[in-house]
């Protein structure tokens, strides 16, 4: 297996705000090269003198290289140090799909209080699709119909 430009298949670095965008992106790559068990299950071979170790140390890396690759500078500090591609995606699961009733709680009174203010239209819609996303990744989807409200209760009275 020879990607030589993981970033050409995924055109973006995970930041704080597009891990459920990246991981999208990301799956497909993994299940298309079956290596989708490498990051899901704990599947090293016993021993270095195992024969299939040899090849599975080579995968790991590779796939531990195509992760680094596609993470912004704010999120390479997190998996600094690490040494396998199971442990990189875990941290990186576990710091950005975080599901605590914090946080959840947070992003939601984020679409309570967010205005579009002066800025465009777009930035302003995206912005809340960016917030919805982060709500999906931590197990806690906002339906359409509440994204809707969110939004115009958001917009001046111009609108």
């Amino acid at each position: 297996i020879i990607i030589s430009n993981i970033s050409s298949l995924i055109p973006i670095k995970l930041n704080g705000s597009n891990f459920l965008l990246w991981k999208s992106l990301f799956e497909p790559i993994l299940r298309a090269h079956k290596l989708m068990h490498y990051v899901e299950v704990s599947n090293v071979p016993h021993s270095p003198t195992d024969p299939t170790y040899a090849l599975w140390y080579e995968k790991d890396q590779m796939l531990l290289s195509w992760i680094n690759a596609t993470l912004s500078e704010s999120a390479l500090p997190y998996i600094v140090g690490v040494q396998s591609s199971k442990a990189a995606w875990n941290i990186l699961h576990r710091h950005y799909a975080s599901s605590t009733p914090s946080h959840i709680m947070a992003l939601k009174q984020q679409l309570h209080s967010f205005k579009k203010g002066s800025q465009s239209m777009q930035l302003y819609l995206q912005q809340f699709k960016t917030i919805a996303n982060q709500l999906a990744a931590c197990g806690s989807p906002i339906s359409d119909d509440d994204l809707v409200l969110f939004v115009l209760d958001g917009l001046s009275p111009t609108y």
